[in-house]
Formats: structure tokens, C-alpha cells, sequence
């Protein structure tokens, strides 16, 4: 017998969209360039690194809390430990700043905007998890108030 998931249609409308943006991002190509100073570049694969890093940690600390989809499965258990005691989105902030460091580096308006997609999707697609968290772990609202969505907060 198949065991029984929460995974519905919105989940894999956002998987697929968060997938096409990134094949997007790494095939399409930049058709116009902005002409930034080396230095500048450097900088975006500083993000770019950074982002991978954050990216991994988030990866490592969910261990078998991780899921492909956002709607919790009914084996995992709510982390709010290491860089989730203070991002509750940190794999998204990751992803976000690889691309944003990438847009940067490769200074192409294309993936500039394919960056901003990104933003709006990881943005709603946090939400429609918050949202099911909140049904799952009645103490998910007071780790909300303390933690920020996608950047710590101050």
C-alpha cells in the first residue's frame, strides 16, 4: 500500500514553476549585458558562493524534515534549530542569493530577470507553505513572530 502524502496540485504547480526558472536561468542566454567593472563581478560569485553555502547548511540542518514540496509530510517534524532559529525560509535565501550572485556575475538582464520570478515565487510559495505549516504545528505562529521569513530578523 502507498503511504499517504499531503502533497497537492498548488504543491507541484510550485515545484514545477521553481524548476523551470532555474532551467531557465542556467539555458537561456543573456541577450543583453550590462557592462560592469571587474569588481563588481567578483562580488556576485561572492554572493553567488555564499547563497550555496546557506543553501547547504538549510539542506543538512532539515535532514529528514526536507522535502521537494512545500506541504509538510506527516513524518516530518518542525526545525527550528541553527540558521532556522532565525530564517524560516533559508534553502529559498540560498537559492535566491546563488541567483541573484549569478545575475550579478554573468551581468545579464535576462537572468536579472529570471532572478526577480524567482523572488516573487520563492515569496508566494513561502506563504502557501506557512500556511500549511500552521495547520500541522500549533506553535508554528510563535516561531513566525520570532524568526524572519526569508532574511533574519532584526
Amino acid at each position: 500500500m502507498k503511504p499517504k502524502t499531503n502533497t497537492t496540485a498548488q504543491d507541484i504547480k510550485y515545484v514545477a514553476i521553481q524548476f523551470l526558472i532555474l532551467l531557465l536561468f542556467i539555458v537561456f542566454p543573456n541577450l543583453v549585458y550590462f557592462d560592469f567593472p571587474e569588481f563588481i563581478i567578483w562580488i556576485g560569485i561572492g554572493i553567488s558562493v555564499i547563497g550555496f553555502i546557506l543553501f547547504i547548511i538549510s539542506i543538512v540542518t532539515l535532514g529528514k524534515s526536507l522535502s521537494l514540496y512545500p506541504s509538510p509530510s506527516s513524518k516530518t517534524e518542525l526545525v527550528t534549530n541553527g540558521i532556522y532559529s532565525r530564517i524560516r525560509h533559508p534553502i529559498y535565501t540560498g537559492l535566491l542569493l546563488f541567483l541573484l550572485g549569478i545575475s550579478i556575475a554573468f551581468a545579464g538582464l535576462i537572468k536579472f530577470i529570471l532572478f526577480l520570478a524567482a523572488v516573487i515565487l520563492f515569496s508566494k510559495k513561502a506563504d502557501y507553505e506557512e500556511s500549511r505549516l500552521i495547520k500541522k504545528y500549533p506553535e508554528y505562529k510563535n516561531y513566525q513572530s520570532r524568526t524572519g521569513k526569508l532574511l533574519p530578523k532584526l
